[in-house]
């Protein structure tokens, strides 16, 4: 379900349910996501199931051109649905789906929307897929297109031209280190370039979040800095997880304050 904040007759701010339900054409779908707009005019939802990648876009009634497919509102039973007093609709603008070529049904996804709803991001396990000017009511104008390799944990920025992606560094005989690359989008070239080294060295890159200008970064990440080929592993020790954030200087990525452990 959608929920959006509107004022009632005293001017208190409250959460009410918005008039669509979202139904994925795979009935059989395995993880989703879901991604609001920097703006909360947009919305995204995504599910991976029957080979698929399917990305669906929402935008909120009052900001849309009249000739976009309209969403039919459920028949709810709840007494406390009162939407017919407070007509909150949202929009579908288009449908964008990929073929799932990672075959990683399990693995979770990551949605992400730029500040405006015009950029979509998602990560399917091996690359990070993104759709610019995303929003016409014809999905092929738009389509969903690998821009760089990655994990299953992302970051944007409010303008969509820098990700935050996690990626495999190295490994050696007993262990392999994860960290997050950061690429920024040169528009002149239309291609996606690295800023800088990979940051937040880690066994195990578990979430990260960048700022809207993209130049501070955080990485959580485990507190082990490589993972282990062999478990048991008796040197590891406990792994209480930890954060740490940078801060782009002169095409660099440097440390902010110490680390954060949990």
């Amino acid at each position: 379900y959608f929920y959006t904040e509107i004022e009632n007759d005293n001017g208190e701010g409250r959460w009410r349910r918005a008039e669509a339900d979202f139904y994925p054409s795979c009935q059989d779908w395995s993880s989703a996501s879901v991604a609001v707009s920097g703006n909360g005019k947009t919305v995204a939802t995504a599910t991976r199931g029957c080979g698929t990648i399917e990305v669906t876009l929402f935008v909120n009634l009052e900001d849309t051109a009249n000739e976009v497919e309209r969403i039919p509102s459920t028949n709810s039973t709840d007494p406390s649905d009162d939407r017919t007093q407070h007509d909150v609709t949202l929009l579908r603008l288009g449908v964008y789906g990929v073929a799932d070529t990672a075959q990683a049904s399990q693995i979770p996804l990551t949605l992400r929307l730029s500040e405006e709803g015009n950029v979509i991001a998602i990560t399917n396990n091996t690359h990070v897929l993104m759709s610019r000017n995303a929003g016409s009511i014809d999905d092929e104008s738009a389509p969903l297109v690998q821009i760089v390799e990655g994990g299953d944990v992302m970051s944007m920025s409010g303008d969509g031209d820098m990700i935050g992606v996690d990626s495999f560094l190295f490994t050696n005989s007993t262990s392999e280190t994860f960290g997050v690359k950061i690429y920024g989008y040169d528009q002149e070239l239309d291609s996606w370039g690295q800023i800088g080294s990979a940051i937040g060295h880690t066994a195990d890159v578990r979430s990260t979040a960048m700022s809207v200008d993209g130049t501070i970064v955080a990485v959580g990440a485990s507190d082990w800095d490589a993972a282990p080929l062999v478990f048991p592993c008796s040197t590891c020790g406990p792994d209480p997880g930890r954060v740490s954030i940078y801060r782009l200087e002169d095409s660099s990525w440097m440390p902010m304050g110490n680390v954060l452990r949990g």
